[in-house]
């Protein structure tokens, strides 16, 4: 009896979440109500390093599994993380973030990254509306290709759910999957091809290097976007690809469009 009211006794000594306030008991490693841990103490030089090392790796973890993921079952690795398993991989749009990071870190390294601002104004404004446009294109993709990629998913989703609606998938989880599938194939590809393009000087070459690299990545994008629609035979992958190359091409037609349109209405 005296072992049960000690027990009690210490069950009943609570103290307050640091971070909101809310009760907790000894007995608790994390508040019940924010998640945050309950052995937190005063900073120190030491606790900064531990929390610094648990940070690092637990977001290595997460994006290692991610990748690894993506690379061997890419469709299976979204399927499962927009159907609720979350916590296992790293964030989608952090995952991008990083992919985007790492691929621009090689195009600077290669010396692959062309400033548009660079080029004398006079002979840009000198050529063609159709030159002019290409010129802004690049400066837009050079500036911004993280947001290119994320304002690019909703449209390929767009596209997709037309032709796929009935396969149980809504927008949102067809942007998620067309968002890290073009950020790791445009990671994956570049690996590659980076120094293949930064080798030559022929402009043909050049472009035919960067064409192999764009249909490679169109068949990964088509590839997991098959499995994450459940598709299993080489039918489901083609009609795939077809809705992806038809997304693209309408959506860089778009693109240019307005960008002429607006270049020959004095806009920008």
């Amino acid at each position: 009896m005296q072992e049960f009211f000690s027990n009690f006794l210490v069950f009943m000594q609570k103290s307050n979440c640091l971070n909101c306030n809310s009760a907790i008991y000894p007995q608790q490693k994390f508040c019940r109500h924010c998640g945050q841990r309950t052995d937190i103490r005063r900073l120190t030089f030491g606790q900064l390093f531990i929390d610094f090392f648990r940070g690092v790796f637990s977001l290595e973890k997460a994006m290692f599994r991610l990748a690894k993921g993506l690379l061997i079952t890419p469709g299976r690795t979204v399927a499962a993380m927009v159907e609720g398993k979350r916590k296992y991989y790293l964030n989608p749009f952090t995952f991008v973030a990083v992919c985007i990071t790492l691929v621009l870190l090689l195009q600077s390294w290669f010396g692959l990254i062309v400033d548009p601002t660079t080029y004398d104004p006079k002979w840009v404004t000198s050529q063609p509306v159709y030159v002019q446009a290409s010129y802004v294109i690049d400066a837009i993709n050079n500036k911004t290709m993280d947001l290119s990629t994320v304002l690019m998913s909703p449209w390929f989703a767009c596209c997709l759910w037309i032709f796929f609606r009935k396969r149980n998938r809504n927008v949102a989880e067809m942007t998620v999957a067309v968002m890290l599938f073009i950020a790791f194939a445009t990671l994956l590809t570049r690996i590659f091809v980076a120094p293949m393009l930064a080798s030559t000087t022929d402009i043909k070459i050049f472009n035919w290097i960067q064409g192999i690299e764009l249909l490679l990545q169109a068949i990964y994008i088509s590839w997991g976007l098959s499995l994450f629609f459940n598709y299993k035979s080489f039918s489901g992958f083609l009609k795939v690809l077809g809705v992806v190359c038809i997304a693209a091409i309408v959506g860089m037609a778009l693109e240019f469009g307005i960008i002429m349109f607006l270049i020959s209405n004095g806009i920008i």
